[in-house]
């Protein structure tokens, strides 16, 4: 955050739902982790929102989650290990 000179927040997906989706706008800047597992369909709902509201996302994720690698969308896979 200090060196970016940018507010940053982390929430849970759930927590994200419930208020702060309600800023995001074009050009709003989401990072997003999506790792394969319980979390995925409550990410895949704020993928829908953020894109709707034609955020800027950038998401990162494992070869854990194919599903999320297929979106058409600017990603970034790490490997475990």
């Amino acid at each position: 955050m200090e060196t970016c000179d940018i507010v940053v927040e982390w929430l849970l997906s759930a927590d994200f739902l419930h208020g702060p989706i309600a800023i995001v706008e074009s050009s709003f800047r989401v990072f997003l982790f999506t790792p394969g597992g319980v979390t995925w369909s409550s990410m895949q709902t704020i993928l829908g929102k953020a894109s709707e509201a034609k955020a800027e996302m950038l998401r990162i994720t494992d070869r854990s989650n194919p599903e999320a690698l297929n979106l058409g969308l600017r990603t970034l896979c790490v490997r475990h290990g």
